[in-house]
């Protein structure tokens, strides 16, 4: 279960694993070493560098999850923690005194049930859904690519979201300015009401490092 408490227990266990191979260097032939010891160091201190990134972020995520309202962006690149702190927005707003319902949408997926629900002719049953959940994520929303109908499914979501005050989540690895492209300027200047962007700058967490 993704949560806040979690979120900085996977980066701490990636930062000890580096900080442990590097002490294992002496094992490595001499060849190899240097070059080793080089990448090592290098991600090590994107870790440091990054982790005023992460907590910052993870603040604003605890801010949003205390009063939801608006939208939350957050941008960077793969694997710095996006989409974990929105699950774990949802998870903390499932968790409240009131529960908060959420619907986590993976982008390019939520499009592949769209298009399946209107060979059945029940795309509204989805739309109806996406435009009254409590909370709305669309992850990786820049992963479901550049096409005016989806510009439109989009612009109808986030109208009827904004004109209902209904909190939105986003997570895509570009920056916020560019989502305009994806969504249409008009939802992309609603989208901005009450918006709050944090950029996430850190080391891919994912990246394992093979010694």
């Amino acid at each position: 279960c993704k949560s806040f408490k979690n979120y900085d227990t996977e980066r701490e266990e990636e930062y000890q694993k580096l900080q442990q191979k590097l002490l294992l260097l002496n094992r490595l032939p001499e060849d190899r070493r240097g070059d080793v010891a080089k990448e090592l160091n290098q991600n090590i201190a994107l870790f440091e560098n990054g982790r005023k990134s992460w907590r910052a972020a993870k603040e604003n995520a605890l801010t949003f999850a205390r009063n939801p309202k608006g939208t939350i962006i957050f941008h960077g690149g793969c694997g710095v923690g996006k989409s974990h702190l929105l699950a774990a927005i949802c998870n903390a707003l499932r968790s409240k005194a009131q529960p908060i319902r959420s619907l986590f949408a993976v982008t390019p997926r939520l499009f592949s049930v769209y298009y399946d629900a209107m060979n059945r002719h029940e795309e509204w049953m989805l739309m109806q859904q996406m435009c009254t959940t409590p909370f709305l994520v669309f992850d990786d929303l820049d992963k479901a690519g550049i096409k005016p109908f989806k510009q439109e499914v989009f612009f109808q979501i986030i109208d009827e979201r904004v004109t209902a005050g209904l909190p939105i989540g986003v997570s895509t690895n570009i920056k916020d300015g560019q989502l305009s492209e994806y969504i249409g300027q008009a939802a992309y200047s609603r989208l901005m009401v009450g918006c709050v962007t944090v950029e996430m700058v850190s080391k891919d967490y994912r990246r394992n490092i093979i010694v």
